[in-house]
């Protein structure tokens, strides 16, 4: 017997499967997932930058402020343990603000990564593994 033959009369296995949930799906009023990345967000490991924390960075795409990144404990998304900071100035946006001293980390490895920041920002640099092989770690 073949495997088509198998499916015949039969119920086909993913026909089960639940709808996706949509309050999930992006848009202007949907919820975001926590836990997960989205696809506007790339996070840096701590091995790229040298920094202690996990760093996030994004193309500009639709949003109407200039160049931030943010920053975590963690590499998961969870919006509320996400801190934001702009990048031209240098200054916390929102969210959980690092101490003095990683914040002046922070600084300086923007400092020595700007023109990548803002290639990886203005999609010049189309891909994240261009972007990150281009980073220079603290």
């Amino acid at each position: 017997m073949t495997k088509q033959d198998a499916w015949r009369g039969s119920v086909h296995p993913y026909s089960s499967l639940p709808e996706p949930d949509q309050t999930k799906v992006r848009g202007n009023d949907a919820e975001e997932p926590e836990g997960q990345a989205t696809f506007e967000m790339a996070n840096l490991r701590r091995q790229t930058t040298n920094l202690p924390f996990v760093v996030w960075v994004s193309q500009k795409d639709n949003l109407q402020h200039d160049i931030r990144v943010k920053v975590a404990q963690s590499p998961k998304v969870i919006s509320s343990q996400l801190g934001s900071y702009s990048v031209r100035p240098f200054a916390h946006v929102a969210g959980p603000q690092l101490s003095p001293g990683d914040e002046r980390l922070l600084e300086v490895w923007i400092h020595k990564n700007i023109d990548v920041l803002i290639e990886f920002w203005n999609a010049d640099i189309e891909y994240t593994e261009d972007m990150i092989e281009r980073i220079v770690p603290i």
